[in-house]
């Protein structure tokens, strides 16, 4: 039900109007997975997440690449990103939506990790791309605030990099060099040059120990639907060996976990 919901969506897109989401469905750097049909993860627990007329949160929305398929599936998403560039991105691709389909989707131009992002409001937290966090405890502390948001029985799901991945061992030789990145935070945090947001930079990248996500939605008592710490070198996506951007600082081996909130009694 759901795959057929989006691919009849996403054949009323591909129009000769419709540039720039074609160029993301048809990325010359996709391998096989089109960006704009969301994480593959999305897909596989779909059926245990997705809830019409629920209300989903995305921290880094981006292009909406997890947030436009939970629109398109009937749920009311609300996203957070600094990226003001793939907002009106974003924006211009839900304005076309919008002409054929109910689509609800906003867009907040604001800091995650400073916005109130209130108490039991949301069914479903995704915080799929958490790349450039200062430190780990700045990440725990946004886990926490997007947990809270949650009602109770809603699911969340994080994907990190993780310290196995290919991107981090390739940082750690390069910063034993004199030229190379600067290690902080314990080295959960190496700051490296990205120019991730158009413009070169340097820019922290978190990395996440294997066991962080299960531990911490254990220490939560929230049900562990599904986790993914085994590396699998070269691969972006462990499960289906997705690497659409290989450029990407934290490339290789990336930590998920799919959790859910205990309910009240």
């Amino acid at each position: 039900m759901i795959y057929n919901m989006f691919m009849s969506s996403e054949r009323l897109v591909i129009g000769p109007n419709n540039q720039l989401l074609n160029g993301m469905l048809h990325n010359p750097e996709e391998r096989g997975w089109h960006f704009v049909s969301g994480d593959p993860e999305l897909w596989k627990y779909a059926d245990r997440f997705v809830k019409p007329d629920g209300k989903a949160l995305d921290l880094g929305i981006g292009f909406g690449r997890n947030g436009l398929p939970l629109a398109l599936w009937g749920m009311n998403v609300v996203g957070y990103d600094l990226d003001t560039e793939a907002a009106e991105d974003l924006e211009t691709i839900v304005g076309e939506l919008s002409e054929s389909l109910p689509v609800s989707l906003e867009v907040r131009i604001e800091d995650m990790f400073k916005a109130e992002l209130g108490k039991s409001e949301y069914d479903l937290a995704v915080l799929a791309e958490l790349v450039h966090v200062p430190s780990k405890a700045e990440a725990l502390d946004l886990f926490d605030k997007a947990y809270d948001a949650l009602k109770p029985g809603g699911h969340m799901w994080i994907r990190m990099a993780s310290k196995e991945s290919e991107g981090y061992k390739e940082l750690i030789l390069a910063s034993e060099e004199a030229w190379g990145p600067t290690m902080l935070d314990g080295g959960n945090v190496i700051e490296d040059y990205c120019i991730c947001t158009g413009e070169e930079k340097l820019e922290p990248v978190l990395f996440m120990d294997q066991g962080d996500l299960v531990n911490y939605f254990a220490g939560k008592q929230a049900k562990i639907i599904h986790s993914q710490s085994i590396p699998q070198v070269g691969r972006w996506n462990m499960m289906f060996g997705e690497d659409f951007n290989p450029s990407n600082p934290a490339k290789g081996t990336m930590v998920s976990a799919l959790a859910q909130k205990p309910m009240e009694f």
